[in-house]
């Protein structure tokens, strides 16, 4: 999460620039950038290794369907 809006514009530019689908989410004045949905837990687990490919380190990954 990133106290400045700036900062997660920047992360979400370079996240669509590497073929990803990034949205900024703003909750209690921080600015939360997430990437992708998947209805199955493959899917999740697809996500999260192209993430890491790319030398991003997940925090988290929501569940399934969510």
């Amino acid at each position: 999460a990133f106290s400045s809006r700036a900062a997660a514009d920047r992360m979400a530019g370079s996240l669509k620039k590497q073929g990803f689908h990034p949205r900024i989410e703003t909750s209690r004045g921080r600015h939360i950038v997430r990437v992708g949905r998947s209805d199955t837990a493959r899917g999740l687990w697809k996500l999260e290794q192209g993430l890491r490919e790319k030398k991003y380190a997940p925090m988290r990954v929501n569940t399934v369907g969510k």
